[in-house]
């Protein structure tokens, strides 16, 4: 096919090619006879007018049912009116009867594409003669009233059925110039449309076909679909390829200043529609996501890469391996809407055409895959394996002891890790002084403010360190974020969105919600039987259906107030999910999960145990430290998480020793 649809009609199909095999199904007005179904060949006829095409029946007539692999009939009875479809694509499953059609994802490359389109005729009439008295072997069929001298001779026509998505791949990580990637693979999960079923051609489903469909001359078929709506539909690109950012004409659209990239190629996929309607657009019955599976291309040759939510990340990355961000279910595209048109309406999905769906390629870091998977280790070269390995933190010299630690570690691993700063890892942490994120049984962690639990959801806001950039500057955002904890049974679950569009007017603040993620804190056991206190943290961004689909025009405003109450929404949506949306088989696997020890070291009789031993004196509950100079302690468990003031800091009040994580600066993504 032709790929210029720039009045986004179906692309030119250039057509069969000569020897492309058709299947035939031909049927009778008698009931008693068979159907047939005969693969036949396409055939060019040269001609010096016009070239016409005729389809050649591979096999002989027979008057027994299912005799050869030609024609065949019951000879004993009357063969009455008979007529035909033709059918093309797929493949053909000759015990159960169906046409059955496995899409391909296809990369365009140039300006034309090969792709196997199935394609209906309408149903017609045959003719059928004896040239030998009633000997079923010279039975000839033609389309009835052919007439072979017409200049327009009457003839099947066979047309596209389904539709094509046609895909532009935007790639948008520009963070630190961008990267190299390659798109492996899209997830479909679509109410709209899907790619993979079969058409239906059994006996039964044939013989029941009205008379009039023939008389009338129209297409008429039965497709299933394999899977149910918004099942997931994975498909790999056939001809996958590495690409990079680039940036030259980028165009700015929206409230949100969101940008429209150079596509770096196009992807092809045929799928049919599950005949959706406007109506069902208005009750909020059309949900559209698909996911990308998108590997980071190391450049440097030889370079291992490991994933950064594997749970042996840290240690290869100290061995010199690339960690780079997992992207197998990665958001590239939502939709609650069919064809939207000018006028804002909504239209029903049409056969025969193409439609343009932009695959966004965008995951910058997040803060979770950031920290360190476990404590730095009491020498301050790597990380602790145990908690007796850890290092833990003097109180009262914390400031000096961390500075040391720091030092000797980078030393030994490289300028890449430093300390959590408060700017970086508050993000994480609930909320300050556990102001809603953190039970009022929980010890105090500020003089000014008692902690609480909000179960019901509340909005906040602040500047946060993201990552650090090349040139060694924080990369700080204003982050526009939601908080929820209440209990569950014997411990506190916190739910954080963060990231959400901020939307001041008198700012220029980063609206594009690249980093909208969604966090859950909860106090659980790990493999080992510890107890811990449990981060997860999954990927949202600008390109999902997970929270609703944010508009490129979301309304500016005066104060942050006024849009507190959409990101209390979004969380609340995902909230109302319950655990389904949490143990969602695809998503999961790009999950970020972090784990806080509950450790801790009396530094008077050197004991060091954890939370459940006899000598542990924190409960159910954990300390971390973190930050520089004056250091702030985080705590967590099953009362929830909370941290206090940079001014109050805390650590040097607790009776006991706590550990320490790392930072690295960012993730690998060339």
């Amino acid at each position: 096919m032709e790929l210029d649809d720039r009045k986004k009609k179906f692309p030119t199909v250039k057509g069969l090619t000569d020897g492309t095999k058709v299947l035939c199904v031909i049927r009778s007005s008698n009931p008693s006879q068979p159907v047939n179904y005969l693969q036949a060949t396409w055939k060019k006829k040269v001609s010096a007018t016009k070239p016409t095409y005729r389809i050649v029946f591979d096999g002989n007539t027979s008057g027994t049912p299912g005799g050869g692999t030609g024609f065949s009939y019951d000879s004993s009875r009357p063969l009455g009116t008979l007529s035909m479809m033709l059918i093309t694509g797929g493949e053909w499953d000759a015990t159960q009867k169906r046409l059955v059609v496995t899409p391909k994802l296809v990369r365009a490359e140039g300006a034309s594409l090969a792709y196997d389109i199935p394609c209906v005729s309408e149903w017609r009439p045959l003719q059928y003669e004896f040239k030998e008295g009633t000997t079923p072997a010279s039975l000839q069929l033609q389309l009835k009233d052919y007439d072979f001298d017409s200049p327009t001779p009457d003839h099947f026509t066979l047309k596209p059925v389904g539709m094509l998505l046609r895909m532009p791949v935007e790639e948008e990580m520009e963070e630190n110039g961008g990267g190299y990637y390659q798109l492996n693979a899209i997830t479909l999960r679509s109410t709209a449309f899907a790619g993979r079923g079969y058409f239906d051609l059994s006996e039964s489903n044939i013989k029941s076909m009205q008379e009039s469909v023939i008389a009338k001359k129209e297409r008429k078929y039965s497709w299933i679909f394999t899977q149910t709506a918004e099942a997931d539909e994975r498909f790999d690109v056939a001809n996958p390829a590495v690409h990079f950012f680039t940036a030259v004409g980028a165009t700015e659209y929206g409230t949100r200043r969101l940008k429209r990239y150079t596509p770096r190629y196009y992807l092809f996929l045929w799928v049919m529609p599950r005949d959706q309607q406007p109506a069902d657009v208005t009750a909020g019955n059309v949900r559209t996501q698909i996911y990308a599976d998108v590997d980071v291309k190391v450049q440097q040759a030889g370079r291992n890469v490991v994933y950064s939510n594997d749970s042996d990340a840290d240690t290869k990355g100290l061995a010199g391996w690339a960690i780079v961000p997992q992207m197998k279910a990665l958001p590239a595209y939502a939709s609650d809407r069919l064809v939207q048109k000018p006028d804002g309406t909504n239209a029903a999905f049409s056969e025969g055409k193409s439609y343009t769906l932009t695959l966004n390629l965008n995951r910058p870091d997040l803060p979770i895959e950031l920290i360190s998977q476990m404590p730095v280790n009491s020498t301050y070269t790597g990380f602790a394996t145990s908690k007796e390995d850890a290092a833990y933190i003097d109180n009262a010299n914390g400031g000096t002891v961390v500075a040391t630690l720091e030092s000797r570690f980078r030393a030994t691993n490289g300028n890449a890790w430093s300390l959590p700063s408060f700017e970086r890892f508050a993000p994480l942490l609930g909320a300050l002084d556990g102001a809603g994120t953190l039970s009022s049984t929980a010890t105090r962690l500020d003089d000014r403010v008692a902690p609480y639990l909000a179960p019901q959801t509340y909005s906040d806001a602040g500047n946060y360190g993201l990552n650090k950039l090349d040139n060694g500057q924080v990369n700080i955002q204003r982050v526009l974020l939601a908080l929820n904890a209440k209990e569950q049974g014997n411990r506190v679950v916190v739910y954080s969105l963060l990231f959400y569009p901020p939307m001041l007017r008198t700012t220029n603040y980063n609206r594009k919600g690249d980093r909208l993620s969604v966090l859950r804190g909860e106090y659980t056991t790990n493999r080992s039987g510890q107890r811990v206190f449990r981060l997860t943290m999954r990927y949202i961004g600008p390109y999902s259906n997970d929270v609703g689909v944010l508009p490129a025009d979301m309304p500016e405003v005066s104060s942050e107030e006024q849009q507190k109450a959409l990101a209390i929404a979004a969380l609340d949506k995902i909230i109302a999910k319950g655990d389904a949306y949490w143990d969602d088989r695809l998503r999961k696997q790009d999950d970020i999960t972090r784990d806080f020890p509950m450790w801790q070291k009396d530094a008077t009789t050197g004991l060091i145990s954890q939370s459940g031993d006899a000598g542990y004196t924190w409960g159910e509950m954990g300390y971390m430290a973190f930050h520089y100079g004056k250091l702030i302690c985080v705590q967590f468990g099953n009362l929830g998480i909370g941290y206090p003031s940079i001014a109050y800091g805390g650590y040097d009040r607790l009776n006991r020793q706590a550990p320490i994580l790392m930072m690295r600066n960012s993730l690998v993504h060339k």
